[in-house]
């Protein structure tokens, strides 16, 4: 008996100010029930974050809706819980799986929070843990009272997988309840890896879709393979289980020198069919690096981001990213403002200077642009 572990698919609108990147998000979620047909899933499980905000737009949930009815059609069946992205009250998931259930008199997408539940066969259980992450005190007297079950799903961090750093107070694997469950699915943290820890295999499939220049740019979901008549845990191979996600094309480079530079060139221009995401961490000696990536690839239907290297900048970037170095939150801020829009890329990055009151960066931004309306419209 197999079944898909997908996590954080963060459905949204737009990313890097655009609206097909929405869409990018939306074709790779419904590209799970494929990938679960051809392996023979008997459902998916879904670790949280399903939606990148707790109030999504109505496409977000027209989207959901769709994935139900896709779902419904090819007998599968998808159990998700809430992330730290999406958890709210009530939940989107309960209220599409009520709906569905409404219309249909059954649903494909179902809200396991907080239950225990029988998967089809009869031989193997999952437990949906409640969001909120929390301290490991806290965590270790809550999880006590967990049932257990074959599987446990649980969004939140463990420092083990993390790429950036994390604190003394940051669960890790002695902290999870591997005697009483033979997997622990997990969502939260943006890499796919897998653990065997006190003969409990434990891991994170990643996202579906690129969401930040702190992660790689591949994408993949995980197969889980139990024995039919036992519920037994077949034993995890990455090779045949980790199953790469068909999406759009990521090239992410640091580049300092000119034969750098020309090595992306022709890196960009290999890869110009498929519309790629093209993100820079350029030198202040390398001559019009946004001009000539556009040169190759139509800023209209591929995505260019590029950004100078502040001096003495170590970030090291490229396609096989290294997760030892700091990340800052300006390291972010491109996720959300390209550097054209100069405004809103210098009130963004000014907030994440810690001794800056952001309201007053925000109030000063609101006042120049009221001024600059008022000096210019017509009356």
């Amino acid at each position: 008996m197999n079944l898909l572990h997908t996590a954080d698919l963060h459905l949204r609108d737009s990313q890097f100010g655009r609206m097909d990147r929405g869409k990018d998000f939306s074709k790779a979620m419904f590209s799970l029930i494929d990938i679960a047909m051809k392996h023979d899933c008997v459902g998916i499980i879904a670790a949280g974050d399903i939606l990148h905000v707790k109030r999504p737009s109505s496409q977000n949930i027209t989207d959901l809706m769709e994935m139900n009815r896709r779902l419904m059609e090819a007998k599968i069946q998808m159990w998700c819980i809430a992330g730290n992205h999406d958890e709210c009250d009530p939940n989107w998931i309960s209220m599409i799986e009520e709906e569905s259930v409404s219309q249909c008199g059954y649903a494909a997408i179902k809200d396991v929070t907080n239950k225990r539940i029988t998967l089809p066969g009869g031989t193997v259980t999952m437990y949906g843990a409640p969001f909120p992450d929390m301290h490991p005190d806290d965590f270790r007297a809550q999880c006590g009272q967990w049932p257990a079950a074959d599987i446990l799903l649980y969004h939140g961090a463990v420092k083990e997988f993390s790429f950036y750093p994390m604190g003394d107070k940051a669960l890790t694997l002695d902290d999870l309840p591997c005697d009483k469950y033979k997997v622990i699915a997990l969502g939260d943290i943006h890499t796919c890896k897998y653990i065997n820890h006190k003969n409990c295999l434990v891991g994170y499939p990643g996202p579906i879709e690129y969401c930040s220049a702190n992660e790689g740019p591949d994408k993949s979901c995980t197969i889980l393979r139990f024995e039919e008549k036992t519920g037994s845990l077949l034993k995890f191979s990455p090779a045949r289980d980790i199953i790469p996600l068909h999406t759009r094309r990521v090239i992410q480079r640091e580049v300092r020198t000119d034969s750098e530079m020309n090595t992306l060139l022709e890196d960009i221009r290999a890869n110009k069919a498929s519309s790629p995401i093209v993100r820079v961490w350029y030198d202040a000696s390398i001559n019009d690096v946004f001009t000539r990536i556009a040169s190759i690839v139509d800023p209209c239907k591929g995505i260019i981001r590029v950004e100078p290297l502040a001096m003495g900048s170590t970030k090291q970037v490229n396609d096989d990213i290294s997760y030892t170095h700091d990340l800052k939150p300006s390291d972010f801020v491109s996720d959300f403002f390209s550097h054209e829009e100069e405004g809103l890329h210098k009130v963004a990055m000014a907030c994440c200077n810690a001794d800056v009151k952001p309201g007053v960066v925000i109030d000063s931004y609101i006042d120049q642009q009221l001024s600059t309306y008022y000096d210019t419209a017509q009356f």
